[in-house]
């Protein structure tokens, strides 16, 4: 279990460097835009004095120095309920992406009936496409590489917000399609299923990963590269350990490392 506040104040962030050597002992900080979190894994009773500890020199240190912390918005990030939305996504216990997926679909949905609204009342057809691609998608897409569903059932459900806005395309803008079969709307309007469009987006990650783009050396040291001890015929570039429960198999990296080995046309 591990125990995190947040502080949220605009010039925090300028004496992060200095505060996370001299002042906190025990715990461990992550900087944000506009949130500093504090962590610190839970495991004894002198574990949450430790976090304390770090809490109240965090406080007098910016107190000393004339700045002061934005008590009324720190929080913790555990409470009793069974889940927490943090930095917008949906967290749970069991780190079930399902409660995440519900959510996205239905502040997607909720979005994709005012455009659709919004494009029948004031006629803004030639607009639609780029409402739902500029509005609807994003919330979709948004840290997909995190969340991204391994069930049929969970992929199926995000597919019908792009098929509802597709059967409203249809009809508002004339594209003929047989009934509930919407492939020919979809490739008139050039959009590809919601599946690939994860695909595209882990493989930008992967490669924004290798290249330096993202800059995160924790997350490049779990690659495990595939270096064969002779030369030959495969093109696999990663060594993926077999895992023993379909929990860990479906485990982030994991998945960007298999779905590598899997397509050889994607070019590292």
């Amino acid at each position: 279990m591990a125990l995190v506040s947040h502080f949220c104040h605009g010039s925090a962030h300028t004496l992060v460097i200095d505060i996370n050597g001299r002042v906190l002992r025990h715990s461990h900080i992550l900087c944000f835009a506009d949130d500093i979190k504090l962590f610190l894994r839970i495991g004894s009773i002198d574990d949450c004095l430790n976090l304390q500890s770090d809490l109240d020199s965090f406080v007098n240190c910016f107190t000393n120095i004339g700045l002061f912390l934005n008590v009324s918005k720190c929080s913790e990030i555990l409470h009793v309920n069974e889940s927490v939305i943090d930095l917008r996504f949906k967290l749970t216990r069991s780190i079930d992406p399902r409660p995440h997926i519900d959510m996205v679909c239905c502040k997607a949905l909720k979005t994709l009936g005012f455009i659709n609204r919004l494009a029948r009342d004031f006629k803004l057809y030639s607009s639609f496409k780029l409402l739902y691609c500029t509005l609807v998608r994003p919330i979709l897409e948004y840290g997909v590489v995190v969340w991204s569903p391994y069930t049929a059932n969970d992929s199926l459900q995000l597919e019908r917000v792009q098929r509802r806005f597709l059967h409203s395309a249809g009809f508002l803008l004339g594209i003929e399609h047989l009934p509930h079969d919407y492939s020919a709307v979809a490739a008139k309007l050039g959009l590809v299923s919601l599946a690939e469009r994860r695909r595209m987006l882990c493989v930008k990650f992967l490669k924004g990963l290798l290249s330096g783009q993202v800059d995160s050396t924790d997350l490049l040291s779990l690659l495990n590269f595939k270096v064969p001890p002779c030369q030959n015929r495969s093109s696999v570039a990663f060594h993926v350990p077999i895992c023993p429960s379909n929990y860990m198999k479906n485990e982030p990296i994991r998945c960007l490392m298999l779905m590598a080995n899997e397509g050889p046309s994607i070019d590292l």
